[in-house]
């Protein structure tokens, strides 16, 4: 029961995580920059829930089964990192890249402002990436607690970073959320 009580404990660190700079722009500033914030994290996201998360959960049910055996667990690993890196890495940076052109031409010019920081969450994903399959993989080897306590840091930590930095707007939000 521990193992499940660290894994659901860890889903709900996730959950604070991802909805407590929307609720600290909210309350610091003004709907208008929540606005802005919501679609660049809602790019983030979807970059996200598309590439990241859905190999994870191919990953969740083949890392268990090579636990034992960490001659062919270790190369998996490195292999799924850099697999999903070639493909997360060059849509991410060219999100980045186009994001005005993008906004311009979907939503239209008054959502401009939202541009920096969706550059910068896309930074943030193609950082992710490279640690995307920390979760999956201590899961797998029964080490919950650490994820946990990773999880938790980063949590705690880019909580008090947005609140830190809130009063100098959305970029700067998205900026912890990166370093965090």
């Amino acid at each position: 029961i521990d193992f499940g009580a660290k894994v659901v404990e860890t889903r709900l660190m996730v959950f604070l995580d991802y909805n407590s700079a929307p609720f600290i722009i909210g309350y610091f500033l003004n709907s208008v920059a929540l606005g802005y914030y919501s679609l660049a994290f809602k790019v983030y996201l979807t970059v996200f829930n598309l590439l990241i998360q859905a190999t994870q959960t191919v990953a969740k049910s083949v890392f268990p089964r090579i636990q034992d055996e960490l001659r062919r667990l270790r190369p998996l690993y490195y292999r799924a990192v850099g697999t999903l890196s070639l493909v997360v890495c060059p849509i991410c940076l060219g999100i980045a890249a186009t994001a005005p052109e993008l906004i311009r031409v979907l939503l239209g010019d008054g959502w401009l402002d939202a541009v920096p920081a969706i550059r910068l969450l896309m930074y943030t994903a193609v950082l992710i990436t490279a640690v995307s399959y920390n979760g999956p993989i201590l899961i797998a080897l029964g080490r919950p607690s650490w994820l946990l306590s990773l999880v938790s840091l980063r949590t705690v930590t880019g909580i008090l970073m947005s609140c830190a930095v809130v009063h100098w707007g959305i970029v700067w939000v998205a900026a912890s959320f990166f370093v965090a």
